[in-house]
C-alpha cells in the first residue's frame, strides 16, 4: 500500500518499501513534449537542466521524488498517454541498499535527503 485514506479527499502517502508514514519530498521534474531540457525542483530551488525524455515519450511526465524516514527512496512517475495518466513507482533505494550504504561508524547514509520545503 502506497497510500492510507486521512479524510474523503485525503490520502497519506506510505513508503511502498517498509509502510512508513513519514514520507518527505526531495526532487520534482516535469519533462516536458518538446525541447531538450527538464524544470527540476529541489531543495535548493528551481533549474532548468538537459534531458532527452521528450524524444523518449510522447506526452508530459512528471516524476517525484520522496524518501522516508528509513532511508528509502522511490520516484512516482505521472505520463500522459493518448488520454490516459499513468503513476509508476520504481524503488531507487531499497531495503537491502539501505544496509549496504550504512556506515557502520556513523549509522548514516551517504549523501544528504533533504526536503524540498524546509527551512
Amino acid at each position: 500500500m502506497i497510500a492510507q485514506d486521512v479524510t474523503p479527499n485525503a490520502v497519506l502517502l506510505l513508503c511502498p518499501v517498509c509502510g512508513f508514514d513519514c514520507v518527505h519530498p526531495q526532487r520534482v521534474e516535469v519533462f516536458p513534449v518538446l525541447g531538450h531540457v527538464a524544470c527540476v525542483v529541489t531543495h535548493q530551488g528551481v533549474s532548468i537542466e538537459p534531458s532527452d525524455a521528450a524524444e523518449a515519450q510522447r506526452g508530459i511526465s512528471i516524476e517525484l521524488e520522496f524518501s522516508c524516514e528509513s532511508g528509502h527512496v522511490w520516484t512516482h512517475e505521472l505520463r500522459f498517454h493518448k488520454g490516459a495518466t499513468l503513476i509508476e513507482t520504481t524503488i531507487v533505494r531499497d531495503e537491502a541498499t539501505v544496509k549496504a550504504q550504512i556506515d557502520p561508524e556513523t549509522g548514516t547514509l551517504p549523501g544528504d535527503l533533504t526536503t524540498i520545503w524546509r527551512d
